[in-house]
């Protein structure tokens, strides 16, 4: 999951760069724009499909608890955390 969290940073870094960029070297306003949603989108995109995949996790996470707790077997432990991923899913 750490890792994730570092390439949305690192797309956010991106971003920043190529607003910089597209503001410094851009010869027209459609330049700029184009130039700023290209940078928006390398912040943005991996920011969702890391809470994307943060959901998931919590989802199934969520699934394995309650099952444990429905089943009434006195360990109401999941099999998997949140941010671990289960390779049984």
């Amino acid at each position: 999951m750490i890792v994730l969290w570092i390439l949305t940073m690192l797309g956010s870094v991106a971003g920043a760069g190529m607003a910089y960029l597209t503001l410094t070297t851009a010869k027209g306003a459609p330049q700029e724009a184009s130039g700023m949603a290209i940078a928006l989108a390398a912040a943005i995109l991996p920011y969702v499909f890391t809470r994307a995949v943060e959901s998931i996790l919590v989802a199934n996470w969520r699934k394995d608890l309650l099952s444990a707790v429905s089943k009434g077997s006195g360990d109401a432990r999941p099999t998997a955390r949140p941010g671990k991923i289960d390779p049984t899913l």
